[in-house]
């Protein structure tokens, strides 16, 4: 198994993690909104750490299942929660292991009534010490199995920060959202910056079309043990997206959409090229 293949895992953690919607405004007092989706990813196409795309053989495979919520404790305070319930990762070459990945748990503040300004700060907390062993489908050429780690956790405790403002027409129609964020990793890692914005539309009253942008840059070299590089340590990137989100009723929504990562302006550095997809289901009471 190429090294290579083990750099970007935390890079499809940070499609599921960051794929829902960043914005200034908040939920009533009372009122919750849950989302579940099964998201997937796929790719033998890998930019290394100095932006040189390769291609490892190996297939890497990744299916989740993804639930985010947002409760109103007040007006202008929510409680938030991202949670991938459950994960399975393979290459090809490998057999499948399974786990939980970090829970993200947080709170919400919206500092104006009047104009949607808000900060979040979120735990991202580890479920587990980063290791998941994979057994090869073949022997090696000494006639045993080799084990490839492919975490669902990195095992290590971050904290996110960021800032979001929002804006929509008089109708509602239209909105666009702009943040920024930064995590401060623990055990050694680079903590990272991100910043992006959002812009949507409502349809017919019935569906809402979504594109979203993101970029993620390190800060820093990290100093953590070796083989920090299997969790994402100095991956960076532009992220793109598109989600549907379509009303069947005043309470349930499909989601429907797909993640990718450009090179501009920041370059692709230690992730995998490919689609994210997800399709799932919304509440909202």
């Amino acid at each position: 198994m190429k090294s290579a293949q083990l750099f970007a895992l935390l890079f499809i953690f940070s499609f599921y993690l960051n794929s829902y919607a960043q914005n200034g405004w908040t939920k009533k007092a009372k009122s919750i909104y849950v989302q579940g989706v099964l998201s997937t990813f796929s790719s033998k196409n890998y930019y290394s750490s100095t932006n040189n795309l390769l291609n490892n053989g190996s297939t890497f495979n990744s299916t989740g299942l993804i639930v985010y919520g947002e409760y109103g404790i007040h007006d202008r305070l929510n409680l938030i929660l991202d949670a991938p319930l459950i994960m399975f990762n393979n290459f090809s070459s490998t057999k499948t292991v399974a786990g939980v990945g970090n829970i993200k748990l947080g709170l919400k503040y919206r500092f104006f009534k009047e104009f949607p300004l808000a900060l979040q700060v979120d735990l991202d907390i580890p479920t587990d010490d980063g290791i998941n062993l994979a057994q090869s489908k073949q022997p090696n050429g000494l006639g045993t199995y080799d084990w490839i780690n492919l975490p669902t956790s990195d095992g290590e405790f971050n904290v996110w920060t960021t800032l979001a403002a929002s804006q929509s027409t008089k109708s509602g129609n239209t909105f666009a959202s702009l943040y920024t964020g930064l995590n401060i990793r623990t055990k050694g890692f680079s903590h990272q910056i991100q910043a992006g914005f959002e812009i949507g539309h409502l349809f017919w009253k019935k569906w809402y079309v979504i594109g979203k942008m993101k970029i993620l840059e390190r800060l820093g070299n990290g100093t953590g043990a070796t083989g920090s590089f299997l969790y994402g340590e100095g991956s960076t990137f532009t992220q793109y997206s598109i989600t549907n989100i379509v009303k069947l009723n005043e309470h349930v929504s499909l989601v429907v959409g797909a993640t990718d990562a450009i090179g501009i302006p920041v370059k692709r550095r230690n992730i995998y090229d490919g689609f994210n997809f997800f399709l799932g289901v919304s509440f909202e009471y």
